[in-house]
């Protein structure tokens, strides 16, 4: 969710994509300041402030939204140009932000910090540090009263994904987080990288309603906008997993299967009554929506699948059908993402937290935020062309901030996620009920 407050800026157009130009930060311990109360916010997973062996997150897997605050003009065409660039970098990165996450042959044992990345070409990307600044110069920068490009606020996948974006394109950006980096809605994900098994499964039974016969033509364009959402997954989903491999990896998930009929039949649809007796062909179908490019589902046989899950030996399946999806520490992505957008250049900083809203004595536009370093107790001001609230389900709290008569703009989502013991399902084996 996007709203542009104060300066008025061209629609969103699409920017040349520079994902292919960026390598994710592997795993690497940079010197930054501790939590004020010693302890990660990601409860552990983080070591301290910006540490990059610890948390992120991506924006497949959560809900985010954002806001975005324009300031106001200088009157200048430069100011204009980049405004408009700061406005269409936006939706670029919220439309596509698995593309952000490109390129790195490192792996997790190789830390970055020993191994600079290669020197770009003449039409590559902004050059990017080999070494982090500390924490102390990132402040400095932040509070040093220059106007910034970008702004944003929050550090999640989202924020994180928006920074990245904005710094690697050339703009002049600031990234600050009131937690640790992905400590909120990005580190309480599934970890797993789906891509829209259940949205074909959704879209089909939803196309095959008698009431579709009324509207067929409305019905095929809602069909065929979930196909293409689906599509866009399966390579957001490759592009995580093949350019990243210190961050994701393919989890095998198994399907029991105790009879050829289904009843009641998933998705309170007749038609997948039969689903057993053709879920081989429909993973089949799934791999296919990736090139098959991830490991090939197949049919596991009872005595397998009873040394893989010895707790179902009990249990009276006809087989088991197994399928691939990515799955990811999603905290430490996100993580990686902000200290990403740093080696391009941001400036970013976390327990930093937005307090107030600047706003142009002349036009009353927002021309920044006040800011809080929860470390340090000092606050001082952060001037920017272009503020982008990236709180995810907290941006009405920030919007209130701006504008405490604001009216609801987001509408969060909701999950349940029950953590088991270990001992339900075998390692490295997920397993998924077709009733469910």
């Amino acid at each position: 969710m996007l709203r542009l407050l104060g300066r008025r800026t061209a629609a969103v157009a699409a920017f040349p994509p520079a994902a292919s130009r960026i390598v994710l930060r592997p795993s690497s311990v940079v010197p930054w300041a501790r939590a004020p109360s010693g302890r990660s916010a990601v409860g552990g997973v983080a070591g301290g402030i910006l540490r990059t062996a610890t948390s992120t997150a991506t924006a497949a897997t959560t809900t985010a939204a954002a806001a975005a605050a324009g300031a106001g003009a200088d009157g200048g065409g430069r100011t204009r140009d980049r405004a408009a660039a700061a406005a269409a970098l936006v939706g670029a990165a919220l439309a596509g932000s698995a593309g952000l996450v490109a390129r790195s042959s490192a792996a997790e044992a190789e830390p970055s910090d020993h191994h600079p990345p290669p020197a770009p070409s003449a039409s590559a990307a902004p050059r990017r540090e080999p070494i982090l600044p500390p924490r102390s110069e990132q402040i400095s920068r932040l509070s040093s009263g220059r106007e910034f490009d970008v702004l944003v606020v929050g550090g999640g996948a989202t924020g994180s994904g928006v920074a990245l974006d904005a710094a690697s394109r050339g703009l002049d950006v600031a990234l600050i987080e009131r937690g640790d980096f992905g400590c909120e809605t990005s580190s309480r994900s599934t970890k797993l990288i789906w891509a829209g098994i259940r949205y074909i499964a959704t879209a089909t039974s939803g196309l095959l309603r008698i009431r579709n016969l009324a509207r067929p033509i409305d019905a095929i364009k809602d069909f065929a906008s979930e196909f293409r959402m689906v599509s866009n997954c399966h390579k957001e989903r490759r592009l995580l997993l093949e350019n990243n491999p210190h961050l994701a990896s393919w989890i095998p998930i198994a399907v029991p299967i105790d009879s050829l009929i289904t009843w009641p039949p998933p998705f309170d649809h007749p038609l997948f009554a039969i689903a057993p007796m053709v879920l081989p062909l429909v993973f089949k179908f799934y791999d296919g929506l990736s090139g098959f490019t991830c490991p090939p589902s197949h049919v596991m046989g009872k005595a397998r699948a009873e040394r893989k899950f010895p707790q179902l030996a009990s249990e009276d399946a006809l087989y088991y059908s197994v399928f691939y999806e990515g799955s990811h520490n999603d905290a430490r992505t996100a993580t990686c993402i902000a200290l990403t957008a740093a080696e391009y250049g941001a400036s970013v900083s976390n327990y930093t937290e937005m307090i107030d809203v600047l706003r142009d004595d002349e036009t009353g536009k927002a021309s920044g935020v006040k800011v809080r370093d929860n470390v340090s107790g000092e606050t001082f001001d952060v001037y920017a062309k272009s503020i982008v609230f990236a709180g995810g389900p907290f941006t009405d709290g920030m919007r209130k901030v701006e504008d405490p008569q604001c009216k609801p703009a987001v509408a969060a989502a909701a999950g349940t996620h029950i953590v088991l013991p270990g001992y339900y399902c075998s390692r490295g084996v997920g397993m998924l009920d077709i009733n469910t």
